[in-house]
């Protein structure tokens, strides 16, 4: 079947669509318009369908070259992989999205893939791994950088009311990241530890077992309630590093 479109010539050449609507234009300044009449670009797509282009190969080439932007001398490609795309500046793979996630500079290993990045904040605590009540804080300050596996945590946080501890060690809450288990998880960085007792210094660090970031003395010796470590005004600052648990 023949169908027959009609074209008309004028000031501004158009194709009719059926005869009774605009489908392409051409402007004198060779703008090309396709689904409007006023074309503000060279190529110039517009419709209300949920999907405004579309680029399809019948080559047999499993990874063939779909767009290549060229001019003054340097060239940009969008090569179609499985499952993904490449972009390749002057035709070196530099990123590929697939179904790994992102990958940099040719790489095509899964295990290599970045996918994952969340940026966030947090209301930090110090309980303990039973949890705590009647705590009340005037200063809860966190915040969280998520790359893949592992989380950054930075925090600053004063207890005004210890309340009631439930657990036998302190723990940083607030968080809501699972770690991996035993050994598997987090490393601390030092953090201060404002007006508390029984302590021989104020550097405390860190230690991460699933769900718990455990408060520790000399990479050994875990700070507890028992110990009357936390007291009304002590502070934490301080950061941690762990991988979490997907």
């Amino acid at each position: 079947m023949t169908t027959k479109v009609p074209v008309e010539l004028s000031s501004t050449p158009s194709i009719v669509d059926n005869g009774d609507a605009t489908a392409i234009t051409i402007d004198s300044s060779e703008l090309v318009g396709v689904g409007t009449t006023s074309p503000v670009t060279h190529l110039h797509l517009e419709s209300s369908a949920a999907t405004q282009f579309r680029i399809r190969t019948t080559s047999s080439s499993s990874e063939p070259q779909m767009i290549m932007i060229d001019g003054a001398g340097d060239y940009f490609a969008m090569q179609k992989v499985d499952r993904g795309m490449t972009f390749k500046p002057q035709g070196a793979e530099e990123v590929r999205i697939d179904a790994d996630g992102l990958k940099f500079n040719g790489d095509t290993a899964a295990a290599n893939a970045l996918d994952d990045y969340e940026e966030g904040t947090f209301s930090p605590t110090i309980t303990t791994e039973s949890g705590a009540s009647g705590q009340s804080y005037d200063r809860q300050y966190g915040f969280y950088t998520k790359i893949g596996d592992f989380v950054f945590l930075t925090f600053d946080v004063r207890i005004t009311t210890v309340g009631t501890l439930s657990g036998s060690y302190l723990t940083l809450g607030g968080h809501g990241f699972t770690f991996e288990a035993t050994n598997a998880g987090g490393m601390g960085l030092c953090g201060w530890f404002g007006s508390i007792g029984n302590l021989t210094t104020n550097q405390v660090n860190f230690y991460s077992n699933s769900n718990d970031i455990f408060l520790m003395q000399g990479g050994s010796s875990y700070l507890t309630p028992s110990g009357s470590h936390l007291t009304t005004n002590s502070r934490l600052i301080g950061g941690f590093c762990g991988q979490i648990n997907r």
